[in-house]
């Protein structure tokens, strides 16, 4: 029975290291190949049973966010995303709200789905994937702007989109008790404020101890303290987890900003930070490989229906309609877009975020029909579509083009 467990887990891994391999060479999304292992070792011939892992998917979401955000945050330089923000944040911005209320708005009117849960599908669905969406446009004949564009919102809708779902499942928690506003401030407030203390104390503290190896999983088991000690205050553990995530990533830049570059204290935050990034990048692979294959395993094909495939499409076609509006709407700020939009539209890609994302409302009891068959079959079709426009793109639409050539000349 052990061996079996470690056989599966190595075999888990190779494949996702297999399956990165892959999408190197080929661009076909990992997170497709890994969805279908998981798919064949669970529901299609039965090696792992579905009862088995359910009970742990509340946890390893919350596992695989928190991961995420440490990633994200890592990587994330707020100053230079400032200097560049304009365009893309009302982009980013503009497909999130919309995206939002259209779908929001046709799953409750339409569906009979409860409001908070047809606006939490909105906000889940609205967010485009780093990966998939960047090897696909870097590979096109597009613009600088336009890459620019897409990889700005790709990182921005990551925090908003987490930032979304966290006060909605704040709203629907504080809907039995009153005072909806109040406590919604109250619990985001808790989580900034430890967020950033907890992560103040913390950048400070491994500055002095300058033990390099253990920087990354001591900042874990830090992470792992600050959001059970913001759920305990009745704050909202995943805000708290993206201010520390952001506090620890930028600390340097903020030093050097606000304080000075002083190179005593400025050197070994640049040097944790990346002590913490080279270990970051594998842990990331692991949980993304391990999350990609679970929800493959819990897939229940049988729940699959005329229904959710019909909103799946609807949804589908109300993202690609916001971006359409979004795009007509910076296009008057910069006319150089325009030449892109039918590539800028149809970059749809959803990927792990909002994968796991699907699993979150769980962690508070909150049971929403069809929503993990409903994102899954998303995230599957968004990547095949992005891939389909991306070839339509660089084989009919670019040599018809002639400002896209004169523009790239």
């Amino acid at each position: 029975m052990i061996q079996n467990i470690f056989i599966t887990i190595g075999l888990i891994i190779i494949i996702g290291y297999l399956g990165r391999i892959s999408y190197q060479k080929t661009k076909v999304p990992e997170s497709i190949f890994l969805i279908v292992i998981g798919l064949l070792i669970g529901p299609v011939f039965g090696f792992i049973k579905v009862d088995v892992l359910l009970p742990i998917v509340p946890f390893v979401s919350i596992l695989a966010l928190m991961i995420v955000l440490l990633d994200c945050g890592l990587n994330f330089n707020v100053f230079k995303v400032l200097k560049r923000l304009g365009r893309s944040f009302l982009f980013t911005i503009m497909i999130g709200v919309l995206s939002t209320f259209f779908i929001g708005f046709i799953l409750y009117s339409f569906f009979n789905w409860q409001l908070l849960h047809a606006l939490l599908l909105g906000v889940i669905a609205s967010g485009t994937t780093t990966v998939t969406a960047m090897t696909l446009i870097n590979k096109l004949n597009v613009s600088y702007n336009t890459k620019h564009l897409i990889f700005l919102e790709t990182v921005i809708n990551d925090f908003t989109i987490i930032f979304g779902v966290s006060v909605i499942l704040l709203i629907n928690k504080q809907l039995v008790g009153g005072h909806i506003l109040k406590s919604i401030f109250s619990s985001i407030s808790i989580a900034v404020v430890l967020g950033f203390i907890i992560g103040y104390i913390w950048i400070n503290i491994l500055k002095k101890i300058e033990l390099p190896r253990l920087n990354y999983i001591s900042s874990v088991g830090a992470l792992f303290l600050l959001y059970g000690l913001t759920e305990l205050l009745n704050g909202e553990g995943l805000i708290a987890v993206l201010v520390f995530s952001l506090l620890i990533g930028n600390y340097p830049a903020i030093h050097k900003k606000f304080i000075g570059p002083k190179e005593v204290v400025y050197d070994p935050a640049k040097k944790i930070i990346k002590s913490i990034r080279s270990v970051q990048e594998d842990i990331s692979f692991l949980v993304r490989v391990f999350f990609f294959v679970l929800i493959g395993a819990i897939f229940n094909l049988k729940n699959i229906t005329n229904l959710i495939l019909v909103i799946v499409g609807i949804v589908l076609l109300i993202i690609i309609f916001v971006r359409l509006i979004s795009l007509n709407i910076v296009v008057k700020i910069d006319k150089t877009l325009k030449p892109y939009s039918f590539i800028i539209v149809t970059m749809i890609p959803r990927g792990f975020i909002a994968t796991v994302l699907a699993f979150i409302p769980l962690k508070e009891q909150i049971v929403i029909p069809s929503l993990t068959e409903i994102v899954l079959l998303l995230v599957l079709s968004t990547n095949i579509l992005a891939m389909i426009f991306s070839f339509i793109y660089s084989r009919f639409i670019v040599p018809r083009n002639p400002e896209i050539k004169e523009e790239n000349a």
